[in-house]
């Protein structure tokens, strides 16, 4: 077995904890825009009622290359996408991939160059979106890339994701223009090397 089983009771020696691949990222402050205020508590970003962004702070740091951010059971207000946006980064966003309705055609999209990633489709209005998004190297100064998977209430998106900036980030902001979102959270984990 590759992976380290415990048993109630074990002593869990370093060589047993070092082996563990994904830890949460529990130092995390929020801060957010409109509504309530999003809070954090152990590494669980609770977003609030009515926020247009919520900000993540030091999610990234040395002790991780590797970044896994799950967004789960937040409920929109509009029909506008959700977007992210690397802290200190504000060009050279890339998004490349596809997006389906549950009853449609997938279509396929390679955009410009712009100031976000986009993170899910046009979502239906009061339905729950989740996304789980994996980054490598946000926290150095080099490009970053990684990819979104996505579902809303009325489809799915899978994109490709790069930031061609050299610039070290330590958070990020998601975002609905125009739109808000409501409740669930965001949870921030690093794999170890």
């Amino acid at each position: 077995m590759s992976y380290p089983v415990f048993a109630a009771g074990d002593v869990l020696g370093a060589a047993d904890m070092n082996a563990v691949g994904l830890w949460r990222v529990t130092g995390c402050t929020v801060t957010s825009a409109g509504g309530t205020a999003a809070t954090a508590s152990n590494g669980v970003i609770t977003i609030g009622t009515g926020n247009t962004s919520v900000t993540v702070n030091n999610a990234f740091s040395a002790d991780y290359q590797n970044y896994r951010i799950v967004i789960e059971n937040t409920t929109t207000n509009g029909t506008a996408s959700h977007q992210m946006q690397l802290n200190g980064q504000t060009t050279l966003y890339y998004n490349a991939g596809n997006y389906f309705a549950w009853a449609g055609a997938f279509t396929n999209f390679n955009p410009a160059a712009a100031a976000v990633w986009t993170l899910s489709a046009n979502v239906a209005t009061n339905f729950y979106t989740h996304a789980i998004i994996e980054l490598v190297n946000p926290q150095k100064a080099t490009v970053t890339s990684g990819y979104v998977v996505s579902q809303s209430g009325n489809g799915g998106y899978n994109a490709q994701l790069l930031n061609s900036n050299t610039i070290s980030s330590t958070g990020f902001t998601i975002s609905k223009v125009g739109d808000t979102m409501t409740g669930g959270n965001i949870r921030v984990y690093g794999y170890r090397d």
